[in-house]
């Protein structure tokens, strides 16, 4: 069935390359008028050193502290909207995932992170807590490519680096702001710096509370309609004890609460009582909504110490995540017989805690070297309670999955200025991960097979499988030149990557299917990066190439042999992923701002692999081959996942002064390339437009605004999951998301 949506008929990836070339030939213009503008020069620490993003061999974005308050970043996910190439896609309650450069990744797939996240430079496990409320952030950095060296952790796609802000340490201030929004929303947050001894010792405080109906998904079984709150509370300390200590402590706690449901399309295939679904009806059809309730803690620490020409850094990490979620399986969906109704509970529980020791020079004139070592451990548990509602004994089953990681890591970062104008960089890193991971199956309150609550039923994973002990090697070698005139640094990188093997957490026997291997690595990168007309303008490029030995994938809703129903399935295979990236920010008059990028990214298995998979026959039921677990099929040249080849966006404002006030446009440009989806075949282009409208004080002080979230209300499909089946029967049903519509609003902010 063929779902038609409302697009502008005029090209989009068009618009954007005209309006870059455009923004390039104003650059002569600008730089004809001089006028002594220049951009600010953005500060990162990206390679554990404060440094120009300018200054760096490797595609990073920067989102400010300004960038997040001006385009009402509100929750993780709206970082995808000011980067090209980065897919973000909230899962469920409790998790969400990452993509960045084509490659994809499922939390629940048991394998580590594609992109792993990072909170005051401190690792974020597992992504727990991250997809939901940003609030009083300092800037996000977003680092593209294998992180091989000096993260906390070895990532394939890159890293995504969050930091909160700090407490002023002379003077009290801070900010609130409120808005409202045609979803019932309200969102308002406070933060505030009290200094306890000037220049000595001060703190922050900062909270959120957030309330709304989502995207306004409806249920059409129990009239409900989807909802979140969510609430927040942060405190920073900022201690300096001497010119040569600097101690920084934050604690953040966070609660959601949040209904939901899938969205189906369709015509009903099992109950003809049920309507047919257009995706943009935003429908779902559950007996039962689906519940999440979530409270994330963490907490950093980071001392600095001097010791003469030399600097010690400590960071210590600590997270604690305690998620549920009550709804239906995603087996029955389009069924509405609560006798049928397959429920499904899930609660997570885990700690966290990471330490990382460096020991670094200072002001190296030829040689920058920095020594560390790493270690982490998470240790919690999966529990899953599945139950057929009506069904009777034998249906109800707990399955409880305890875990333990511990990762240990010793690494290097070496910089070498070579001349005034060469610059080389070489970084290793030697990691060690033990993980320890059962799972169990046990009878559940109405019984399973006879035994009775609680008894012990069987082990889904085998013994010999419930442990590894695996070590690698990554690195990175960089080589960049700097030109005087103009303004360019040119690089040249090789890294590696690397991810853990493990096993596929499944309530069914898997066979040969059950274990993953580890997968390795390797990338390629040319770039520039140039600043232009006298600090006015930046325009950075790079191309790149990474090649995948056993790149791990996750394969949903695999009919297998072994059991009546579906799971998922965590398997391997060859890829290799081809891109470019563009972007510019430039300072065309004193009032008006411009920026952007665009990302391609072809991101494919390699020619002849083959992964798990769904053969239906002509009826739709899935057929699957003699003695084997499922069925394969041969992926070569299939993408990684739904992400489009093509991304990029415009973002600009435009000011009007007035006597002690100014007016402002602002307007952020999304575009998003057609992709291919497994489950549903190709997926059209689409395209957003959000505008701000507003006035502000000329210190901006105060600010009051209007918006408009994707103004033209587009409407497409964003990504599908496999057909609904029942039994192993499809429903007629298939579950999708798709582009939130229109969403318009009120803010007004005041600072102190």
């Amino acid at each position: 069935m063929k779902y038609s949506s409302r697009s502008n008929p005029v090209r989009p990836l068009t618009i954007a390359v005209a309006a870059t070339l455009s923004a390039m030939g104003s650059m002569t213009w600008a730089q004809s008028e001089g006028g002594g503008l220049m951009l600010e020069e953005v500060v990162v620490t990206a390679q554990k050193r404060d440094q120009s993003a300018q200054d760096i061999p490797s595609a990073i974005n920067v989102i400010g502290a300004s960038a997040i308050k001006d385009y009402n970043l509100q929750s993780f996910a709206d970082l995808e909207q000011l980067t090209p190439g980065l897919s973000m896609e909230t899962k469920d309650a409790r998790a969400g995932s990452i993509a960045l450069r084509g490659i994809d990744y499922n939390p629940n797939s048991a394998a580590a992170q594609a992109v792993d996240v990072y909170w005051n430079d401190t690792p974020v496990a597992g992504g727990g807590g991250v997809f939901q409320q940003i609030f009083d952030l300092q800037r996000v950095e977003v680092l593209k490519g294998p992180q091989g060296t000096l993260q906390g952790r070895s990532s394939p796609a890159g890293a995504i680096i969050m930091h909160t802000a700090k407490p002023d340490m002379e003077e009290i201030e801070g900010s609130v702001s409120a808005q409202f929004t045609d979803n019932n929303g309200i969102n308002t947050t406070a933060a505030v710096s009290l200094p306890i001894i000037p220049g000595t010792l001060s703190t922050r405080i900062a909270a959120v509370y957030d309330d709304s109906d989502l995207d306004q998904n409806k249920n059409i079984v129990t009239g409900s309609e989807s909802s979140k709150e969510a609430k927040a509370g942060r405190i920073s300390v900022a201690w300096l004890p001497s010119d040569s200590l600097s101690v920084d402590f934050a604690y953040q706690y966070l609660q959601s609460d949040t209904v939901d449901f899938n969205i189906l399309m369709g015509a009903p295939l099992q109950d003809s009582t049920l309507p047919a679904l257009n995706p943009f009806d935003r429908k779902g059809i559950q007996v039962n909504d689906t519940e999440g309730d979530s409270t994330y803690q963490r907490a950093s620490l980071k001392v600095a110490w001097d010791v003469g020409d030399h600097q010690i850094n400590w960071l210590s990490g600590w997270s604690d995540v305690d998620a549920s979620i009550e709804g239906e399986n995603l087996n029955s969906e389009g069924i509405q017989d609560p006798a049928e109704s397959q429920r499904l509970n899930t609660e997570d529980d885990s700690e966290f805690w990471s330490q990382e020791l460096r020991w670094s020079n200072l002001d190296g004139e030829i040689w920058e070297y920095m020594v560390g070592v790493y270690y982490s451990e998470e240790d919690g548990s999966f529990i899953r309670h599945d139950f057929r509602i009506g069904g009777g004994p034998d249906r109800d089953r707990v399955i409880k999955t305890p875990f333990n990681y511990k990762s240990t890591a010793v690494f290097t970062h070496n910089i070498f200025h070579l001349s005034d104008a060469w610059t080389a960089q070489i970084g290793l890193r030697w990691q060690n991960r033990e993980s320890t991971i059962e799972s169990d199956m046990y009878a559940g309150p109405q019984g399973l097979f006879g035994l009775p609550e609680g008894e012990y039923f069987a082990s889904l994973i085998p013994e010999e499988d419930q442990d590894r002990d695996d070590d690698a090697v990554t690195g990175a070698v960089n080589l960049q030149y700097h030109f005087n005139e103009p303004d360019l640094m040119v690089y040249g990188s090789f890294a590696t990557g690397y991810r853990q093997g493990g096993v596929t957490v499944a309530a069914v026997d898997l066979g040969d299917k059950l274990t993953f291997n580890e997968e390795d690595s390797w990338s390629t990168e040319l770039g520039f990066k140039s600043t232009l007309l006298d600090g006015r303008a930046t325009l950075n490029g790079a191309i790149f190439y990474q090649e995948f030995e056993d790149y791990i994938a996750r394969v949903a809703r695999v009919a297998v042999s072994t059991s009546g129903s579906t799971t998922g399935i965590t398997d391997n295979a060859d890829a290799e992923i081809t891109g470019v990236e563009l972007d510019f920010n430039m300072l065309i008059t004193e009032n008006w701002q411009l920026g952007g990028g665009l990302s391609y990214v072809d991101a494919v298995f390699a020619s002849g692999e083959e992964l798990a998979c769904n053969v239906f026959d002509e009826s739709g039921v899935p057929v699957i081959p003699a003695g084997e677990i499922a069925a394969s099929c041969d992926v070569g040249g299939d993408r990684l996942g739904p992400q489009p080849d093509w991304s990029g966006g415009l973002n600009s404002e435009y000011t009007i002064p007035f006597s002690s006030y100014e007016g402002y446009v602002r307007g952020l440009y999304k575009f998003n390339g057609e992709r291919e989806d497994a489950d549903i075949g190709n997926l059209d282009s689409y395209q957003t437009v959000d505008l701000y409208l507003g006035v502000r004080s000329e210190s901006r002080q105060w600010d009051i605004g209007l918006f408009a979230r994707n103004l033209f209300d587009e409407e497409e499909i964003v990504r599908a999951t496999a057909p609904g089946l029942h039994r192993r029967q499809p429903t007629g049903y298939q579950s999708i998301d798709v582009v939130p519509q229109r969403l318009m609003g009120i803010t007004a902010s005041y600072q102190f």
